[in-house]
């Protein structure tokens, strides 16, 4: 009896015990976590993704570590904040962004921020009426019941650069 490993290297000398000899390619999987991530300035950067790819989808999400990062393109430069709103958790992503004002619309509760430093611009931005038909619906639900009297809290935001082509986040 023997294994064969995908690249055709097979063992059966080890004493009765059946093994595959696999050869450790640890030097290439260093080289492409250095190709992807680098530590500098006190901030651990990731590459995210090639920046013509945000000329057809200038929102993007990217994981990195537990973080879920959106980063969105306005005009050529790119910012990047947390893709949850921290009023409901909620994605930011397809957010209409305002150039002439710098936010960041998050569509479900009307809420902007700015995109350059997560400041809060408008919270909850609804009709009085509109605000008392939801806390309605919403005390029949212990988590949402109170949400919409929760204070202000801005989005966090991360800087990126631009490196050969690619867009980066620094993540402290």
């Amino acid at each position: 009896f023997f294994f064969q490993a995908e690249d055709g290297i097979r063992d059966t000398s080890v004493t009765g015990v059946q093994t595959c000899a696999l050869p450790i390619y640890l030097t290439n999987e260093i080289e492409k976590l250095e190709n992807v991530s680098k530590t500098e300035d006190g901030l651990n950067w990731r590459k995210c993704e090639k920046v013509e790819s945000f000329d057809l989808d200038p929102q993007q999400v990217f994981k990195i570590n537990r973080e879920t990062i959106l980063i969105v393109k306005v005009d050529n430069s790119f910012h990047a904040i947390n893709e949850k709103c921290p009023h409901m958790n909620l994605t930011m992503k397809g957010g209409k962004v305002d150039q002439k004002t710098g936010t960041i619309l998050c569509a479900w509760h009307n809420t902007t921020f700015c995109y350059k430093t997560g400041e809060v611009r408008d919270w909850i931005k609804v009709s009085k009426p509109a605000k008392f038909l939801m806390k309605t619906l919403m005390k029949s639900n212990k988590q949402a019941d109170g949400s919409l009297d929760m204070d202000p809290v801005d989005i966090e935001t991360y800087p990126t650069q631009i490196i050969d082509g690619y867009v980066w986040v620094g993540l402290h």
